[in-house]
């Protein structure tokens, strides 16, 4: 056994604990309860405890990390970290590492039962400082917005450029496609029959700018180019949306930006309800009247036509936003039971592209994709059948523990007087689950791997798929596919004579 004795004295006084006064402890424990062990120390001369910012200490979770270290002991815990969070850290690193920690002075063991009950209330007080942390980032975050009215960050929107205002804040200044914005928003709002792809035409064959449907929409939607005002303010109210300004505020001097409009926790991105929004006035003006803003906001919630050409459905639904232009690159448009195929550079941006995929089939490509996916599916199946097996295997015994682990509490809450038995009895159990979930972590491909994700997708439809080779993709629900699919497939470019190629993920 190699233990490691880390020392630290912040500054030189006569009166504070000598390193050398220290180390001597931790030496005597060393011998006390690990005798002929490996001892290597490491001291920290002129370091605070306020951070983990010191050589000594980098140097010991090396030797841990390379798994070399099998304990770690320390005259006092303040020695290691005077904060909590980073003494959670510096401890889930050790344990992920099979190494135990010991404070001498606080009698802190975590080989030891009341060791580790001791980390868990030290995991919740972290926890609970990382979740307050958040909030104060998170209240900071909001309070700038509301007292001054700074562009906080991201990708500068269309037609902006970033800027200091005179109190040297950031901000967003006009350029000179100003006027593309004023005349979208015109077009949409005055003419009924100007749809969003007439606008991406319309902006290519006039303006030489190239914009998808989908762009134009997020600019068409987003209220940083227009005047808040009252009516604004009342179409947010509506909604149910949070306003971090009074109403006073929407006077019609500035513009507003939205906060918090989507999800990004996930693996993709989401839309928040307005319900989770928040709205502040900023600190540039907006230039679109708020009279033409909610025209526009009128239009684009009725416009089902293009939500629809978004929304996958049918028998072709797995191959749906997937299929792309081998020669422009653009999205290729699906129409008809018969999956009829137009490419958008072509169909709607006349002078993009001159594709034609007329006597394509569309039944032809999603053959040739089952083909390339079931590919992929039987070397899968071969590699990681085994792996399933023992995933199960691992969760059923993890399972069956922490059942065990919940009685065993149960029952000492009613009968204290065997505490000790009872106590000792979920030690081992805790051990034996640590060991199996440790294996979980190491031995199987974490959650956020493709392999996984996709053993995911194929746990659906039950055990015995996985092993029905050169069935598998065919016989899977459309919902399936289109899940193996997004797991795997950046696209599908397709040329005029029907030949696919796939752009993987992996």
């Amino acid at each position: 056994m190699t233990i490691a004795i880390y020392a630290r004295q912040s500054v030189f006084k006569e009166d504070s604990l000598s390193i050398d006064t220290q180390i001597e402890t931790c030496r005597a424990e060393v011998e006390r309860r690990e005798k002929g062990a490996d001892i290597k120390v490491y001291e920290d001369r002129g370091y605070s405890g306020k951070n983990t910012a010191r050589p000594q200490l980098k140097n010991l979770m090396e030797e841990i990390e390379n798994n070399r270290i099998d304990k770690v002991i320390v005259y006092k815990l303040d020695r290691i970290s005077r904060n909590v969070v980073d003494f959670y850290n510096l401890y889930d690193f050790m344990n992920k590492h099979h190494c135990d920690f010991v404070s001498v002075k606080d009698e802190f063991d975590t080989s030891s039962s009341i060791g580790r009950l001791l980390i868990g209330i030290l995991i919740n007080f972290a926890q609970m400082e990382r979740e307050n942390i958040q909030l104060r980032v998170k209240d900071s975050y909001y309070a700038r917005a509301e007292t001054d009215g700074r562009w906080l960050g991201g990708k500068t929107p269309y037609a902006f450029k970033l800027a200091k205002d005179k109190n040297g804040l950031s901000t967003l200044k006009p350029t000179a496609d100003k006027e593309i914005i004023e005349l979208l928003y015109k077009k949409y709002a005055f003419d009924s029959n100007t749809s969003l792809h007439k606008l991406t035409k319309f902006l290519y064959d006039k303006k030489g700018i190239s914009k998808t449907a989908t762009a134009i929409n997020n600019i068409l939607s987003n209220p940083i180019y227009a005047i808040a005002d009252q009516k604004l303010y009342n179409y947010y109210k509506s909604l149910g949306a949070n306003f971090l300004n009074d109403s006073s505020e929407w006077n019609g001097e500035r513009a507003c930006c939205i906060l918090n409009k989507t999800d990004q926790s996930g693996e993709k991105t989401l839309q928040n309800p307005p319900t989770d929004w928040k709205i502040y006035i900023t600190n540039w003006k907006g230039y679109i009247d708020s009279r033409t803003f909610l025209m526009v906001q009128e239009r684009l919630s009725q416009n089902t036509s293009y939500s629809r050409d978004n929304t996958p459905k049918g028998k072709f639904a797995e191959l749906s936003g997937l299929v792309k232009c081998a020669k422009c690159g653009r999205a290729i448009k699906i129409k008809g039971k018969y999956g009829s195929m137009s490419c958008v550079g072509r169909s709607e941006l006349r002078g993009i592209c001159d594709t034609s995929f007329k006597g394509v089939r569309l039944e032809g490509i999603q053959e040739k994709v089952a083909i390339e996916i079931q590919k992929y599916l039987d070397d899968f199946t071969k590699n990681q059948l085994e792996w399933k097996a023992k995933l199960e295997e691992y969760q059923k015994q993890a399972d069956s523990l922490q059942t065990e682990i919940n009685n065993l509490i149960s029952t000492l809450a009613v009968n204290p007087a065997i505490a000790e038995t009872i106590t000792k009895a979920i030690e081992e159990r805790e051990q034996q689950l640590a060991e199996i979930n440790y294996k979980i972590q190491a031995d199987i491909a974490p959650s956020d791997k493709i392999e996984y994700r996709v053993l995911k997708v194929l746990q659906r439809t039950g055990a015995e798929t996985i092993t029905a080779k050169d069935t598998i993709y065919k016989d899977l629900a459309t919902e399936e596919k289109q899940a193996l699919l997004k797991i795997l497939v950046n696209k599908i470019l397709l040329d005029e004579s029907g030949n696919i190629e796939i752009d993987w993920k992996i």
